[in-house]
């Protein structure tokens, strides 16, 4: 199990990471793919088809994997993005 302290000191260390990107909003596959041994799986918001519910979704899946979670976005101006939370800016 990467817990974040250790995946966050791991790199602070430079030692090589590897991971898996998400960009499926498949809950069940999520889960399993974290539970391979992958050193982080990131969702990918910008590139994928996953929404804000998707993310939530994804997230969860990912702890109950035991894997270090990361998000991936892009970012204009003005634009809302999927991962902000409802009602927000």
């Amino acid at each position: 199990m990467t817990d974040a302290r250790t995946f966050t000191d791991r790199l602070r260390r430079r030692e090589p990471a590897v991971g898996y990107w998400i960009a499926l909003d498949s809950p069940v596959s999520t889960e399993r793919i974290a539970r391979l041994g992958y050193d982080y799986v990131c969702l990918d918001l910008q590139h994928g088809l996953i929404g804000y519910e998707g993310m939530l979704r994804g997230l969860t899946a990912i702890d109950a994997g035991g894997r270090s979670a990361g998000l991936a976005h892009g970012h204009r101006a003005g634009a809302r993005h999927h991962d902000q939370e409802p009602g927000g800016p």
